[in-house]
């Protein structure tokens, strides 16, 4: 996903500009009778942004699950 340039407060009320970014996340799902496993990567490319300033994002993490239908 792409998030142009925008404005963010900081605590004492000032505005800052927020450098544009691009995200890319990716999940993989496999699906197997009642249960559904998936493996997702966000921040693929292990970018450098800010949603508020001050306050960066996390670099590359991982998840793992299983879901089960009941």
């Amino acid at each position: 996903s792409y998030r142009d340039r925008c404005l963010s407060q900081d605590d004492d009320g000032r505005y800052h500009t927020l450098a544009p970014y691009w995200k890319h996340d990716l999940i993989l799902t496999i699906p197997w009778k009642r249960l559904k496993l998936f493996l997702g990567v966000e921040n693929v490319l292990d970018e450098d942004y800010q949603s508020e300033y001050g306050y960066p994002e996390p670099g590359r993490n991982f998840s793992l699950g299983l879901q089960a239908k009941i």
